[in-house]
């Protein structure tokens, strides 16, 4: 039931030409209430476990993938992003500088569900994926130079000390 659900809501994407969530509701389109972890898609090229240390950039799971959790802090943006058709997760961190970090945790909180990425330029910066059949299953940190740490959900989990 959940795979055919699954194929529905691929079918019923497609048919709209892939309407985001700002666009205008019709009466025709419900919203969707997932009862059981999501299955991953048939156009996904990893799930789950198989997608940890990916770049969601090169794959589908982008598309897909909703930010579930964001926090304000130190003027970075912190979003914990997760794609229900991968089932995976992975940070991203806005407004950054060099050498400020976003961490993403995993269920375990160890590798290789832990990713980080440290910022090189720019200002924008996000991890490789870990795997988490929900999106309660993951954690966003950011590591901001000379200024702080801060977490999407600052009680799950604590960011890991600078890798030596």
């Amino acid at each position: 039931a959940v795979l055919a659900l699954g194929a529905a809501v691929f079918a019923i994407t497609q048919l709209t030409g892939g309407q985001s969530a700002s666009s205008p509701r019709t009466a025709a389109t419900a919203p969707t209430v997932l009862a059981a972890p999501p299955q991953p898609s048939p156009t996904a090229t990893c799930d789950s476990a198989s997608c940890s240390g990916l770049d969601p950039a090169g794959t589908p799971c982008r598309y897909d993938a909703k930010t579930t959790a964001y926090k304000q802090a130190y003027g970075i943006l912190i979003e914990l992003r997760f794609s229900p058709s991968c089932r995976a997760a992975w940070a991203k961190m806005t407004g950054s500088s060099a050498d400020d970090r976003i961490q993403v945790f995993g269920k375990e909180g160890t590798p290789p569900d832990q990713q980080e990425y440290r910022q090189q330029h720019g200002h924008d910066a996000h991890t490789k994926m870990v795997h988490s059949v929900r999106p309660t299953d993951a954690n966003a940190c950011a590591i901001v130079v000379a200024r702080g740490t801060a977490c999407t959900d600052d009680a799950a989990m604590t960011p890991t000390a600078a890798p030596q």
